[in-house]
């Protein structure tokens, strides 16, 4: 799905006109333009979206470093949203910079994805119903619409963890075998 047709889908949800030419001007088109950036980017926040999941090595800041703790300062990527990681070392997050005690180090993170045909079919589902939640709020009269339509958000959203989990679970890896375990046997 693109930005357009989960925007639309939102809409059509919260029982408002699908939005056809870019630049229009009704409320609700100026409403879903405003709030669907802000919406993504609480969402790909709020879990370890594989999808949005980056690694790359940080460019090291010629700059002294504030932290005593700390010897080296790296500028974080524009569009990283949360970091997971900074490997090898400690590390410490600080504004838009990580203060590391290695030069070298590779980031992971999550990543401000604004091409929406990379979404998750998941995800990209819990976020049209997260978008009609807030639609529904501004200009449906029954507050009833609002509350379901987050509801369906949340449920949605989980389902997709659920399904990312499994995907990525521990248990389909080869299993080490603990030697006490085997001796109680």
């Amino acid at each position: 799905m693109t930005s357009q047709e989960i925007q639309n889908q939102a809409l059509m949800l919260a029982g408002l006109p699908p939005v056809t030419d870019r630049d229009a001007k009704t409320p609700s088109a100026e409403f879903i333009y405003d709030h669907y950036p802000v919406t993504v980017r609480r969402l790909l926040r709020d879990h370890v979206w594989g999808f949005a999941v980056k690694f790359i090595p940080l460019a090291r800041l010629n700059a002294p470093c504030l932290d005593p703790n700390y010897g080296f300062i790296q500028a974080l990527p524009v569009d990283c949203l949360r970091v997971l990681a900074v490997t090898p070392g400690r590390y410490r997050v600080c504004s838009n910079q990580v203060f590391t005690t290695e030069a070298k180090v590779t980031l992971e993170y999550v990543a401000e994805i604004t091409d929406a045909t990379r979404f998750d079919a998941m995800f990209a589902d819990g976020l049209m119903y997260a978008l009609a939640a807030e639609i529904a709020a501004v200009f449906a009269p029954d507050m009833n619409k609002s509350s379901y339509f987050e509801q369906q958000a949340m449920l949605r959203l989980q389902n997709a963890k659920t399904v990312q989990a499994q995907e990525n679970a521990e248990h389909l890896q080869p299993r080490r075998r603990s030697r006490w375990l085997e001796s109680r046997r």
